[in-house]
């Protein structure tokens, strides 16, 4: 095992839809959040870990700051997303300009009154030209450690950030064993590519007022078999679930499979049931 000798915890945070999960599956070279391009993606803290050298990083995913808190699934976000904050050693707060937004400006100025360190991530730069990459260059920020242009998709700078991380870290011994990178059980990660899949496939309020949690996992040499039950409120956001003639739900299910045995690198079989429950986001959503 590597000598771990230096530490830290970071904290991802920023508005919904920045780029943060994209991020995190680079860092770790491995899919362990889900992404897409709607908004409330993230729901739980997602804890990933990269081990370099002597150096051992965390990182906390989480929903996006700056969300109405309408709902039960939102208020558990927000306190989520506030937790993290509180555990975190810095935070790598991430915009998706060349300039900060006049909502940027208050959550990052609500989060300097934690008076920890804060790296300042704008990503996208990819979708920018010489002159957009200049103006990131030359901008200051009052009291944010390093600005770091990056683009997480096309996997650009994070040499550049991970230095500026290493920088963060302080002498501590190691937390997790080097091979460790997610606390996220296989069953969670299966479920939330089943959701990351509806997202794509379904519109408006139903991705966000439905959870899907594994009923059965079974293991055999071959071939593993999952049991899907995706929750819904009422009759109507099951009927759009499933889609005309079962289009929809074929469609969630045959690309939710594929993508979890690229992910697992195992062929499986998937069933997936649809309950209506008008009450469960009373209840709580899966941790």
């Amino acid at each position: 095992m590597t000598n771990i000798t230096h530490t830290a915890t970071f904290a991802l945070l920023g508005r919904t839809n920045v780029g943060k999960s994209t991020l995190l599956n680079q860092l770790l070279d491995r899919q362990i959040a889900i992404t897409s391009h709607k908004s409330h993606t993230t729901r739980n803290r997602i804890l990933g870990v990269l081990t370099q050298d002597n150096y051992q990083m965390l990182f906390l995913d989480t929903p996006g700051l700056g969300q109405k808190t309408q709902n039960p699934i939102q208020r558990l976000m927000m306190k989520t997303t506030q937790d993290c904050v509180m555990e975190a050693d810095a935070f790598l707060f991430m915009i998706d300009s060349p300039q900060l937004n006049e909502m940027d400006k208050k959550l990052l100025q609500n989060l300097k009154s934690h008076h920890k360190p804060i790296l300042l991530l704008v990503n996208k730069i990819d979708t920018l030209d010489a002159d957009g990459i200049n103006q990131i260059l030359e901008s200051s920020v009052e009291d944010v450690q390093a600005i770091v242009p990056l683009s997480a998709r096309k996997n650009m700078n994070l040499d550049v950030l991970i230095a500026q991380l290493r920088m963060c870290c302080k002498e501590s011994s190691a937390k997790y064993k080097e091979d460790f990178s997610t606390d996220q059980s296989k069953e969670v990660m299966m479920a939330e590519i089943v959701r990351e899949q509806i997202l794509v496939f379904c519109h408006k309020e139903v991705p966000h007022e439905l959870k899907v949690d594994i009923e059965q996992y079974v293991v055999e040499e071959k071939v593993d078999h999952i049991h899907v039950l995706i929750t819904v409120k009422n009759n109507g956001q099951k009927k759009i679930l499933i889609g005309k003639q079962g289009s929809h739900l074929k469609k969630i299910g045959q690309n939710a499979r594929l993508k979890i045995e690229s992910v697992f690198n195992k062929k499986i079989m998937m069933k997936i049931w649809i309950k209506v429950d008008p009450d469960w986001m009373d209840i709580g959503i899966s941790e």
